[in-house]
């Protein structure tokens, strides 16, 4: 196990170190070297760092029963000539015994995707990973205009498949003024042996500063509040 954590830790601590640099400089941009006999051109390569928070929240799924949940929150992109290779990632632990017997909770999505610089699809593969190690992996498209509907600021959304079962994953954010926002995730799984699975969350955001923000979130299974988890935090924006 104790391989198994090092490795899904230390591949988005790498992601999260090369998005928030915004070092720009493998290559001069587009240097062009001439010889007697042709001319080379070399392309740029950039790192774009994208939206990166470490959220830290108090979990309830009952009034008896609650958790520290921690959550970290890492994209950012690599630029060369047209290509553009994205990263979006979320890895979490809930803490309950604050000792090792707490990564046993550890879970990430991560979304690999690459297409043309500035185009709003991408081909994308969707790797899940636990505290054993890879749990699901799906390849598939990404969008980030498909569902531009009005009332909605931000958004994405994934369609991805393996040999098991098909998925639809959603992102939509709407602000709410200049210091307020609310957000809504949706994953939908449908098993080719017949069912479905959902998972939604439902996200508030007030802002306190540029940095930092507080949050209350529900999460739940195929429309359960009842059995819903509740969280209520602090993002810190990296």
């Amino acid at each position: 196990m104790e391989n198994a954590m090092t490795k899904s830790i230390i591949i988005p601590l790498t992601v999260l170190y090369l998005a928030t640099t915004g070092v720009s400089t493998f290559a001069q941009d587009k240097k062009s070297e001439t010889d007697s006999t042709k001319t080379k051109t070399v392309h740029v390569v950039k790192f774009q760092p994208g939206y990166n928070g470490l959220e830290n929240a108090v979990s309830f799924t009952n009034p008896n029963t609650y958790t520290w949940r921690t959550r970290a929150l890492i994209n950012g992109n690599v630029k060369m000539g047209p290509v553009d290779l994205g990263y979006n990632g979320l890895h979490q632990i809930d803490f309950s015994k604050f000792n090792s017997d707490d990564f046993a909770t550890y879970f990430s999505r991560n979304s690999i995707n690459v297409g043309i610089d500035g185009a709003p699809l991408r081909a994308c593969a969707v790797i899940k990973l636990d505290n054993k190690g890879i749990a699901d992996v799906k390849y598939g498209l990404r969008n980030t205009n498909l569902l531009n509907l009005p009332g909605f600021d931000y958004n994405w959304f994934e369609a991805t498949f393996n040999q098991n079962s098909e998925e639809f994953t959603e992102f939509v954010g709407k602000n709410i003024g200049k210091k307020a926002s609310l957000e809504l995730y949706n994953q939908t799984t449908f098993p080719y042996s017949g069912g479905f699975d959902n998972y939604t969350e439902v996200q508030l955001n007030a802002y306190i500063t540029k940095h930092l923000t507080a949050f209350a979130r529900a999460e739940f299974d195929k429309g359960n509040l009842k059995a819903g988890t509740y969280l209520a935090g602090i993002t810190a924006k990296l």
